[in-house]
């Protein structure tokens, strides 16, 4: 391994100008996939880790049906597929992965939006070391341009951290370190992809760089690629820091440190917000990451001050978020239709695309999968001024008699968005700029885990809407559950026999109020009111019912 080096960027380096750069093609390729039907391409950890192929005209051919199988080394192995490009017509034509063999319980991808149409995902296989690629195509007349497909062999993440020559990607994926030097998305989330620098350097010769402004880095990884290129793999260790003097000319040597304790694979950046601390934990500190920090500060100072549900449980003053984990679902961005089926354990209740809200993940363990396997999805709705309380202190039971005692929540977020549970919030045109451009409306809600077990109660809906349709992936008689809280005043997340956990905020910001959505027509049959205790619409519901009359149109803001 590489020993592991602190460099504090504020001084003039005896590197290339280009530390971390793309390379401009990929040694890795193999013969397209319809000139290699029924073979088998074996992948080892020294020379061939992995391999990409694609099909070999800009338009596939029609009536094709072949197969080609990727296979490890070792029976230990398990291989990394990432979908880098898709455009497959769903009219029957697809292309179906599995997992050992080919066979209907083995699909890797089956959801549909993953065999066809145009789309970029990435997963592994889960119970082998193979993974057999079937591509099908019909006689209709319609076809697309294809695929590119990488596949990689998925090292045991533990090796990651002390076998020569790996790499763990954002992802937690373990691949080999020679796709360092390659321009091929490896990884499946752009993790090892280099990126060219040269825009934030100052050079003032040729094997000069100086990068501004000063941050502190450890030399991860070293290669040199072609005689006089090298290329540097920097990682942040510290937020930025302000220099007491400007940069001067003098060339300061990269010493070895063999004893600092070994890389994180995550680092720690954090602001304070009314002496509580914001933790976002993450593999690099890009600017769309301050963006989105940014957006979260605003955010949190929505929620006001505290407010304690309860003195017999202790306030901590430590929020904890995994930018990695957040996501945006709608079109254009992350979204599926019908249940998901990715592979994941979430119980025996489905899990659906959450569209038009924005994930942002709280980072609650590092075993996330294994923590929370079997455990399903589900939504709480809250005021803003309870949102602090909750994500430092935990959960209230209701005390709503509907269904009994217990914390109330949702499989569906449609239901819960209701401003009988979800206040809305308008956003001040002074807060505007600061959060999202365009946006007028903020509404939030809790995403949870629960442990079918816990569910102490699924019953309908409270809130009179009769006949009317909610949610047209739940039933009105099952879109609330009660959660059992076994006696537990607040049901603290920390808590290793925690009935429920908190593992997300979701938020949805409008042009316009959201009671304008297609998905919010079902709480013009509901109760609703201008009573603040009831119903936090944050508009006045006459206001909004001849808005609604004029068919005034409400658009979701992502960022």
């Amino acid at each position: 391994m590489y020993p592991v080096k602190l460099v504090v960027v504020s001084f003039l380096m005896l590197l290339p100008a280009i530390l971390w750069a793309r390379s401009t093609g990929s040694k890795f390729s193999s013969p397209n996939m319809d000139k290699s039907c029924d073979k088998t391409i074996i992948l080892d950890g020294d020379k061939l880790p992995g391999t990409y192929f694609s099909l070999s005209s800009g338009n596939y051919a029609q009536n094709l049906n072949c197969i080609l199988t990727i296979k490890g080394q070792t029976s230990n192995q398990r291989i990394v597929i990432v979908i880098d490009k898709m455009d497959i017509a769903c009219s029957g034509d697809k292309l179906v992965i599995y997992d050992g063999k080919i066979d209907q319980g083995t699909i890797l991808n089956k959801n549909q939006s993953q065999q066809c149409g145009k789309n970029k995902y990435y997963l592994r296989t889960v119970n082998s070391n193979t993974a057999v690629f079937q591509f099908i195509s019909n006689t209709d007349g319609k076809v697309g341009s294809g695929f590119q497909v990488m596949a990689a062999i998925n090292f045991p993440v533990n090796t990651c951290s002390r076998g020569e020559g790996l790499y763990r990607c954002r992802n937690n994926y373990c691949i080999s370190n020679l796709f360092n030097c390659d321009d091929r998305n490896w990884c499946g989330d752009d993790t090892q992809i280099g990126k060219d620098i040269s825009r934030h350097t100052y050079y003032r010769k040729e094997k000069e760089a100086l990068l501004l402004p000063a941050r502190q880095f450890t030399v991860v990884s070293c290669h040199q690629s072609e005689p006089g290129f090298h290329m540097i793999q920097l990682k942040e260790t510290k937020p930025p820091i302000t220099l007491l003097q400007p940069a001067t000319n003098q060339l300061v040597q990269i010493k070895s440190t063999p004893e600092v304790e070994p890389i994180p694979a995550e680092e720690e950046y954090y602001y304070e917000l009314r002496n509580i601390k914001f933790k976002f934990m993450y593999h690099s500190l890009t600017d769309q990451l301050r963006e989105e920090m940014g957006r979260l500060k605003v955010f949190f100072m929505f929620m006001g001050d505290l407010i304690s549900f309860t003195n017999i449980q202790n306030f901590r003053n430590e929020i904890k978020l995994h930018p990695q984990w957040n996501c945006t679902y709608g079109m254009g961005h992350t979204s599926w239709t019908g249940a998901l089926h990715d592979g994941r354990d979430r119980g025996p209740h489905p899990y659906y695309c959450p569209v038009g809200w924005k994930r942002y993940a709280l980072y609650v363990t590092d075993n996330y999968d294994d923590r929370f396997k079997g455990w399903s999805i589900c939504y709480h709705g809250t005021k803003f001024s309870y949102g602090l309380s909750i994500l430092l202190s935990g959960l209230k039971p209701s005390t709503a008699i509907e269904h009994g005692a217990g914390i109330h929540v949702s499989p569906s977020i449609i239901y819960p968005s209701h401003p009988r549970f979800s206040e809305i919030r308008k956003i001040k045109p002074s807060e505007e700029t600061n959060f999202f451009q365009g946006g007028r409306y903020v509404q939030f809600m809790l995403q949870c885990r629960v442990h079918p077990t816990s569910i102490k109660k699924i019953g309908p809906e409270t809130l009179r809407v009769g006949n009317t349709t909610i949610d047209s992936n739940v039933e009105n008689s099952v879109i609330e559950w009660v959660i059992d809280t076994k006696g537990k005043g607040i049901i603290d997340f920390n808590d290793p026999d925690a009935t429920i956990v908190c593992t997300g905020i979701m938020i949805r910001v409008t042009d316009k109020h959201p009671g304008l959505l297609s998905e919010s027509q079902w709480w013009y049959t509901s109760h609703l009111c201008n009573d603040t205790n009831h119903c936090v619409l944050g508009i006045d519901l006459t206001t909004l019912k001849n808005q609604k009359a004029n068919e005034d149109r409400c658009n979701i803001i992502f960022s």
